[in-house]
């Protein structure tokens, strides 16, 4: 033990110099990795000895990680393609309103864009072009001949708003999405190179009010699928009455047989406004699916992709 007032001396290994007998090397870490003063942990693994990783568990926090990253998506996915369908469908199962020959083969069915119509006694479709301002007389005419009295009058013969209404609704759920995706990367990918450098910090900087922005769209997109759904139905409906009536009493003006009374043309609502329903249902969802978002941070996940807001 040095004396009190003496400098305090370090201990240093005695490092060989000689090729025959250099020092180990067990040695010289021992004097590289402990301080003076202090012992050298047992606890250290040796070079030989492996090291070995825990393996992370996935509990619920990454399930539910999971959950809100995948629940939207599937929401955006669905409405989507029910919209898409109810749109540009032209299959007769997805019509909104047909004219049914009861007998026989013909048909005519009014879609939202544009309509199609296969003639009595024929097997062959034919549609009209996709037009805003839908023109339903080329696809009417093809079976009015065979449509008794003024019943052919009771039918739609062109549609001007319902389209760019159905339209808007659909542009308004593709922004939606087009916002949406963007931060949905930032926020489970923030490594990404996908998104430009300039989009990155542009929407870091202002992630709350983009996602506010995607959930308006959205709602707005419901709002109108909703509400044009509703009256497009009410509206078919009552071509629809109108024409089974109108039918009903030519056949009675004609005094013809009870066979033609019973009409054995008929219109009735189709599978269309199904897609309808579906996709205000999903967009309903969606709309709240992102203000749960906002609720439990996601924008904070994108302005802060390394936690610095806990800080």
């Amino acid at each position: 033990m040095d004396p009190p007032g003496s400098p305090a001396t370090i201990q240093l290994a005695t490092l060989s110099s000689t090729p025959a007998s250099p020092t180990p090397f067990s040695q010289k870490d021992a004097f590289l990795d402990t301080f003076p003063g202090s012992k050298r942990s047992s606890s250290s693994p040796s070079a030989d000895e492996p090291v070995v990783h825990k393996r992370r568990r996935f509990g619920w926090s990454e399930a539910e990680t999971v959950l809100w990253a995948t629940v939207p998506l599937v929401l955006f996915a669905v409405a989507l393609a029910t919209l898409a369908g109810a749109l540009f469908s032209t299959s007769s199962k997805w019509a909104f309103l047909s004219v049914v020959e009861g007998n026989g083969t013909g048909r005519l069915d009014y879609h939202i864009l544009n309509s199609c119509a296969v003639a009595a006694g024929s097997t062959k479709t034919r549609c009209t072009p996709y037009e805003m301002n839908n023109d339903f007389l080329p696809s009417l005419t093809t079976i009015s001949p065979h449509l008794l009295g003024f019943s052919a009058l009771q039918l739609p013969m062109y549609s001007r708003q319902t389209p760019s209404i159905f339209l808007t609704s659909f542009l308004f759920l593709v922004a939606s999405l087009l916002v949406y995706l963007p931060l949905w990367t930032l926020a489970y990918f923030p490594r990404t190179r996908l998104v430009p450098p300039v989009a990155v910090r542009f929407m870091r900087y202002y992630a709350s009010r983009l996602f506010a922005l995607v959930g308006l769209l959205a709602c707005l997109a419901f709002l109108f699928t909703l509400t044009i759904g509703v009256g497009y139905l009410l509206q078919l409906a009552r071509y629809a009455s109108d024409f089974a009536a109108a039918y009903r009493h030519g056949a009675l003006s004609r005094g013809l047989p009870h066979e033609y009374v019973d009409p054995s043309w008929t219109a009735h609502l189709g599978g269309g406004f199904t897609l309808v329903w579906v996709s205000t249902a999903f967009l309903g969802l969606l709309v709240l699916a992102v203000q749960v978002s906002l609720h439990n941070g996601l924008d904070e996940r994108v302005e802060w992709p390394n936690g610095v807001a806990d800080v």
